[in-house]
């Protein structure tokens, strides 16, 4: 009679198959698919009807009139703005605090209130993406009537926090958009995860250990009984590419706290189901804002990059030319976990360096990979204006800029650069991510960015009579598919806990052979 193997060799045999990896030949086959179907979205062209969501997301009926009338407003009231300084106190610090606690008449604050809805509807590149006139006229008359009930002359406080701030919230959902110091920030989304089930992708399946029994994972439900992914790629602790239970939700969300999982003993083929709960993944800590810092960790260079704001020349120099000094590198880590934003030039002077002058030209077809709207600036008047009112007030024509669809080609790249990014990689450390995932062979590690960038090309304004600063971006930006973008961010290649991506990259490279 043929002999049958006991169910203990059987079971060990399944996991000699499921921990096979491949740890001297390179990058993991199944993890290079899983790079390129993640950059395919910065390289498509939208599927939908361009020209038609040309026209819904531009604000229609402008005239000449209207422009030139709200860009001589603009114009008067930031001239007229006279800003006492303090030192090593911010000026505009200074403005918010100063302003807060004089009272304005009620006829004023409707002037004012017109005023500002004039700004959004001519210069807001998210005013048509959030409804245009259909949303926001009865949102300014609401204000009116909320106005009509509070007292005459209002504190400035209180027109703040009571009459602007509430209904735009509402409405808004836009990480850059804030009156005063209040955001219209975007639901944020981030990481959950559950570390304690290993899993791999086999020829049966996704696999896993339950009770010291290989199981597969037949089914994952939320609380609400809906079926999702639930199973992401990482890097284990001990820096082997893997999979794991979690997904990205919103903070809000507690149903993505916990899921239900279904699974199947590999030898005795019983079912069964068991919650799994999940942890929130927060970013790091703020970090020292640093432009630029260079070290070797076991013989990788790894460059950390958070902060991209005034510098010396010198330092500036210095970052520059690090881009041009890691073309000869064939694996260095860029470390973006925290980058809160920056000089729009930094990135491209990097790139310029690292890649070349013909791909930063490629990357300006369209800098981020997405479909760019850009709106008018509304400290500009339109190019079909009065000559006189050009020269009298010296404002130059504005640039109308049609829309633009990402280049379809990736940038060639021979080297291997990982990149690190966290929940609080945003703005202009979102567009780095966007200029990277359109080079070869860049391998992202961490979480998604904050999702910043859905509108950018930020003005500032005074508004009239309360004095308070308005600011929010002129143009738009949407990905080729049309999804979220504001407050989801970029995804990264493998999900890691922030705060052990880099010990966990280091061993990853050592484990798979990426430095030799």
């Amino acid at each position: 009679m043929k002999s049958i193997a006991p169910p203990i060799v059987i079971f060990a045999a399944i996991f000699i198959l499921m921990a096979c990896d491949e740890r001297s030949s390179g990058i993991p086959l199944e993890l290079h698919e899983i790079m390129l179907r993640n950059r395919t979205d910065s390289i498509s062209m939208p599927l939908w009807p361009f020209d038609e969501t040309e026209m819904a997301f531009l604000t229609p009926n402008l005239n000449v009139e209207n422009d030139i009338r709200i860009a001589e407003i603009v114009r008067r009231q930031a001239a007229r703005i006279i800003v006492p300084t303090v030192p090593g106190v911010s000026p505009f610090a200074i403005q918010r605090i100063s302003h807060l606690t004089s009272f304005i008449e009620h006829a004023k604050l409707v002037s004012e209130i017109y005023f500002m809805f004039d700004l959004l509807r001519y210069g807001y590149a998210g005013y048509q993406y959030f409804g245009g006139d259909d949303v926001f006229l009865p949102l300014r008359k609401s204000m009116l009537e909320k106005l009509e009930g509070l007292p005459n002359p209002l504190r400035v406080s209180s027109y703040l926090t009571d009459i602007l701030v509430p209904p735009l919230r509402d409405v808004i959902a836009d990480n850059h958009f804030m009156v005063h110091d209040r955001r219209m920030e975007a639901p944020r989304y981030t990481l959950f995860m559950n570390e304690d089930f290993v899993i791999r992708n086999t020829r049966n399946g996704f696999m896993t250990e339950v009770d010291n029994s290989a199981h597969k994972i037949l089914e994952i439900t939320a609380r609400d009984g809906q079926p999702i992914e639930g199973i992401l790629p990482t890097l284990t602790a001990q820096g082997e590419f893997a999979w794991t239970f979690g997904l990205m939700a919103s903070v809000s969300d507690f149903n993505a706290r916990e899921m239900t999982v279904s699974f199947e003993d590999a030898i005795t083929g019983e079912r069964h189901s068991r919650t799994v709960h999940l942890r929130r993944i927060d970013p790091l800590p703020r970090r020292t804002a640093t432009l630029l810092s260079q070290r070797k960790i076991a013989g990788v260079t790894v460059l950390e990059h958070t902060y991209g704001f005034s510098y010396a020349p010198e330092v500036l120099a210095e970052f520059f030319y690090s881009g041009d000094s890691m073309r000869n590198k064939s694996l260095f880590v860029l470390d973006l976990q925290g980058h809160r934003g920056g000089f729009r030039s930094l990135r491209h002077e990097w790139l310029r360096g690292y890649a070349g002058e013909d791909s930063v030209n490629i990357l300006a077809l369209n800098e981020f990979g997405l479909v760019t709207f850009t709106s008018m600036e509304l400290h500009r008047v339109p190019p079909d204006a009065v000559q006189r009112f050009v020269d009298e007030t010296e404002i130059a024509p504005p640039d109308w800029i049609l829309p633009t669809v990402p280049p379809n080609q990736i940038i060639p790249n021979e080297n291997l650069v990982i990149v690190l990014m966290d929940n609080e990689t945003s703005s202009l450390g979102e567009m780095f991510v966007a200029h990277l995932r359109q080079l070869e062979n860049v391998l992202f590690v961490g979480a998604n960015t904050r999702g910043a960038i859905a509108f950018t090309s930020i003005v500032r304004t005074v508004m009239p009579y309360s004095e308070l600063d308005i600011m929010f971006g002129t143009t738009l930006n949407l990905r080729p598919n049309l999804s979220q973008l504001e407050g989801v961010g970029f995804m990264p290649d493998l999900w890691v806990p922030p705060g052990e991506s880099l010990e966990r990259v280091l061993r990853f490279i050592e484990r798979y052979g990426l430095a030799r």
